[in-house]
């Protein structure tokens, strides 16, 4: 994992292009526009510098998972003690893999064992017991500013996206009522025109007369 620290605030965040990374990425991102104060404070960067040299442990084993933009508000801060394989998916092909890993030359992982060895999965728990204990205290850090921040912009772009649809259809079903009233005030017309017609129908009828 490719890793610079920042100069102001101490923080070791990983490059934007490492794949093993954007989890790391994404916690800090969203620390620095809840609240850039936390950012300040030492409880916080211990916590979130612990958490990437966790990962860091890992490098080589996992790619980390990739944050959508319409998945940035709503995802991978709340985190189940299942969630870390999800969180850093492909783990369980390369966890335990002494030998294989990331092939420059293939562009693919290599495998050379079974991820259902009882090693495997011995290394696969460990692996998600150790990056539950260490986001742990991160998140008890920063859940306060965090996540209500998340729910506001959640909030935000549902309303907004909602707001959009609900303008378009009243639009087009204004657009429908225009339409449907013209054709009654046609309709209507036509309903005076064929009773005047029918009026003059039920007068008598004048028929030729001869001297």
């Amino acid at each position: 994992m490719s890793i610079n620290t920042d100069k102001y605030n101490g923080f070791k965040v990983p490059s934007k292009f490492d794949r093993t990374a954007r989890w790391c990425i994404h916690i800090y991102t969203l620390i620095k526009e809840a609240r850039q104060e936390l950012l300040q404070r030492d409880d916080v960067r211990t916590a979130y510098n612990n958490l990437v040299d966790c990962l860091n442990k890992y490098k080589g084993s996992y790619e980390s998972v990739r944050v959508w933009p319409y998945m940035k508000y709503t995802s991978y801060i709340r985190i189940k003690p299942s969630d870390p394989l999800v969180i850093t998916h492909n783990l369980y092909h390369n966890l335990y893999d002494d030998d294989g890993g990331w092939d420059e030359k293939t562009g693919s992982w290599t495998i050379e064992e079974d991820f259902n060895t009882d090693e495997g999965l011995i290394k696969i728990e460990a692996c998600r017991t150790d990056i539950m204990n260490t986001y742990g205290p991160l998140y008890e850090l920063i859940k306060r500013d965090v996540i209500p921040y998340m729910e506001m912009k959640t909030y935000e772009r549902i309303k907004s996206d909602r707001s959009k649809y609900y303008c378009s259809r009243m639009k087009r079903l204004e657009s429908v009522i225009k339409t449907a009233e013209d054709k009654i005030v046609k309709t209507r017309e036509k309903m005076v025109e064929y009773s005047k017609q029918y009026d003059e129908l039920q007068k008598p009828p004048k028929f030729t007369v001869f001297d």
